[in-house]
Parts: C-alpha cells; structure tokens; sequence
C-alpha cells in the first residue's frame, strides 16, 4: 500500500480541498502530468475503510498516487463518520460523495479538466459505500464502474453466524441498525 509521487513528474495534488462548505468535509485530488482536455477524462473516487466509524483519505492516497501515473484523475475524500455521540447513517455519507462529485464537475469546469465519466472504488466500508452509491444512487456523472476490495455485500444473520467467523453476527446488526438509522432487536434481525 505504498506508492511513490514526485510532485510535477508523475502529476500535481490539489491537497486538502473542501467539498461541503463549512462542514468540514475534504478531499485530496491528484492530476496526471498528461492531462488531456481535449479529450473526455475520467475520475476515480476512492473512499476508505474504517467501520463507517473510522478512518481517513489517506488510506486511499496510494491508489491516487497509482491511477494518476495511469492518466486518471484520482480523488481520496473524508465522508462524514459515524460515532454514538453523532450518529449518522450510510445516506449521509452517500450525501458527502454527491457533494464531492459535484465540487470535481465544479472544479472540471473551471479548470478545463473535461472530466465526463468517473469510477468509484473503495476498501472495507468503503468499498461498500461505493457499491451502495454506484447502484443506489443517480449520478451527475456516469459511472463506468465500481471497485470494492473487502466490503460487506451481505448483513443477514446467517452471512455473519458461522464457526471460524471473523465477526460476530451482532456486529451486522449494530451495522445495520447505525447505518440506516434503525433500531432491529437482534430476535427481528434473526427473523429476517
């Protein structure tokens, strides 16, 4: 998970730019050297894991830094986090990729990126959260694809209640009921 950047060779880093005006929401946007505006463009989205409770853009920075050298637009972002003091659902974090696709189409404009299709991609909670926005969500782009490298697909008891498993399945059920705002005891989670 590392990958190596000279600024200027291998492309520039737009660091730390907001993307929800005092909300505190931002992400890091790497150019390729060789941007062409004289051709469509394409953006990549990589949202990070953490349990929709933890982590930051900078467990994505490596993936920028990799598909940039490649010729795409690369974007890590912070979504909004889940805690039991400030409890926010997966819709919420949902709104936050919205927001920071429509600051990139903003920054396209502006910047004569040409930007006109993108990707999203993400790692654990972040590889769910793109699924659930690449095939839950309209796009003000269009996505050609979405990339999820060990995200939860599956939150039926069943999925997470067997010998050897990695969680256990009230950890589903605390997912579940955190991410969507619910209140499922674990006998009506059972049940289906």
């Amino acid at each position: 998970m590392d990958e190596t950047w000279n600024e200027g060779v291998d492309g520039r880093l737009l660091a730390d730019l907001p993307f929800k005006p005092g909300a505190g929401g931002r992400m890091d946007v790497c150019l390729p050297e060789k941007l062409d505006p004289g051709r469509g463009n394409g953006v990549i989205f990589f949202l990070h894991g953490g349990s929709w409770m933890r982590g930051t853009r900078a467990f994505e920075r490596h993936n920028c830094y990799r598909y940039a050298k490649r010729g795409y637009i690369a974007v890590d972002l912070d979504y909004t986090l889940h805690t039991p003091s400030a409890p926010v659902t997966m819709g919420r974090m949902l709104d936050d990729i919205d927001e920071a696709v429509r600051e990139v189409r903003r920054l396209s404009d502006e910047r004569g990126w040409n930007v006109t299709q993108m990707a999203v991609a993400g790692t654990s909670a972040g590889g769910q959260l793109a699924l659930l926005y690449a095939y839950g969500r309209p796009h003000s782009l269009p996505v050609k694809f979405a990339a999820a490298n060990v995200a939860p697909i599956d939150f039926h008891w069943s999925a997470w209640d067997f010998p050897g498993a990695h969680f256990s399945p009230r950890v589903s059920l605390m997912i579940v009921n955190a991410g969507t705002g619910s209140s499922f005891s674990e006998k009506e989670f059972r049940s289906g």
